[in-house]
């Protein structure tokens, strides 16, 4: 048995009636537009309108604030959020080389010591926070 042949003997599925053969149960569709008639529609032409008094949208200026110079220690600062000039709070936080220097201390033998370098704030980086309004001002890196 193939597929898509009717067998002998019944009936097969039914193909569409040709439009000239008789019971064609459709109308005639008019034909589609040539691909020239299709491209070359030429439409109404761009209407500008300009309204009186309207304004231009606002411009934004974007200002970048170079990061502030600190140290490992609390420094004097003006804040760039608050505009206040104060001392800075300063918070010290383990770093790379925080690390490697206790896993040095572990190779060596000196385990019992691996604890110092989280003890010793030149291990450690110094975040600034400002001391009006607390907020992070920058960060000294002791890597």
């Amino acid at each position: 048995m193939q597929y898509n042949q009717p067998q002998p003997g019944t009936v097969g599925y039914p193909y569409p009636p040709q439009p000239g053969a008789g019971g064609y149960p459709y109308p005639p569709q008019p034909q589609p537009p040539s691909y020239e008639q299709a491209v070359h529609v030429s439409g109404p032409a761009p209407v500008r309108v300009q309204v009186q008094g309207a304004q231009p949208p606002p411009v934004v200026i974007i200002q970048h604030q170079a990061a502030l110079p600190v140290g490992p220690d609390a420094s004097f600062i003006t804040c760039p959020h608050c505009h206040v000039q104060k001392l800075t709070r300063v918070e010290y936080a383990p770093s790379v080389r925080t690390h490697c220097m206790a896993a040095l201390l572990c190779l060596i033998g000196l385990w019992c010591f691996a604890c110092l370098p989280y003890c010793a704030t030149s291990c450690m980086n110094a975040n600034h926070f400002c001391g009006n309004c607390n907020k992070f001002v920058g960060v000294y890196n002791s890597d």
